[in-house]
Order: structure tokens, then sequence, then C-alpha cells
């Protein structure tokens, strides 16, 4: 009897610990997928609404360019629907809004998010060049492997 209730003990310590067991790992596992995910969404907006932008348009402007499903899925070759979740993943935290023509705006919560996502990136690819001396060729592709 003491070794069933010893290995029943172990077994639910093992699938239910909040740390490591299996269902914690899992949870955390899938919140780091959704951030990185939002993360890249973010920037893929933001990287397809600046070339528009004229040099003089400041932050709120990211907020008034609409885009598409379409271009956001070329812009990063997504799954269709890999591409549905992160919209849904974006329109429920409140970074993206649907419009009635089909279009996505960041909010402002979207657009500042997405300011702070692009940053980050940027800072991160500018020390791999700087200071590792990666070829400037591979940096990107570095920058979102990690």
């Amino acid at each position: 009897v003491i070794v069933l209730v010893a290995t029943a003990g172990f077994v639910v310590s093992l699938l239910f610990g909040p740390a490591h067991g299996w269902l914690g790992v899992w949870r955390a596992r899938r919140r780091m997928e959704r951030r990185i995910g939002i993360d890249d969404l973010l920037r893929a907006c933001v990287e397809l609404i600046e070339p528009r932008l004229s040099p003089n348009a400041g932050p709120e402007a990211l907020s008034e360019v609409p885009l598409t499903r379409e271009e956001l899925s070329q812009a990063r070759h997504w799954k269709r629907a890999r591409l549905e979740q992160l919209l849904d993943w974006g329109i429920y935290g409140g970074w993206l809004r649907h419009d009635a023509g089909g279009r996505y705006r960041l909010t402002t919560d979207g657009r500042r998010d997405a300011i702070r996502t692009v940053y980050r990136h940027r800072l991160w690819e500018r020390y791999l060049i700087e200071q590792t001396d990666q070829p400037a060729l591979r940096v990107d592709r570095s920058v979102d492997a990690s």
C-alpha cells in the first residue's frame, strides 16, 4: 500500500507540479509560443506599414494604415491556419482591430507594443552585427530563431 501511495504521489507531482510538471511545462511553452507569435505579428505589421508612411509621420500613423491577411501572409510566409491563430490572438489581446472591410489595424496598445518589439529586434540585430561579427545577411535569421 505504501508503494502504491508513493507511486500515486509521484505521478500526480510529475503531471501537475506547477514548476516542473508536464502540465506546467506545457502551459509555459504555450505562453512562450504565443508571445513569440504576437511579437512576430506586430513586427510584421510595422515592417509592412513603415514604407507607406511619410518621413515626418508620427508613431500614431502606424494605427491608421490597414493591412490585409494576404499582405501579412506574404510578409512572413505563414500558413493560413497559423495566420488565423495569430490574428485571433492579436484581436483578443487588444493589439489589433478588424474593420468592416476585412482589414486589420494596430490599436493603441498594439502600436505601443509593436514599436517596442521592433526596437528590441533591431537592437539585437545591431548587437549581433557589431559585437559578434555575424555577417549582416545572417543576422535576421539568427534573431528570428532565438
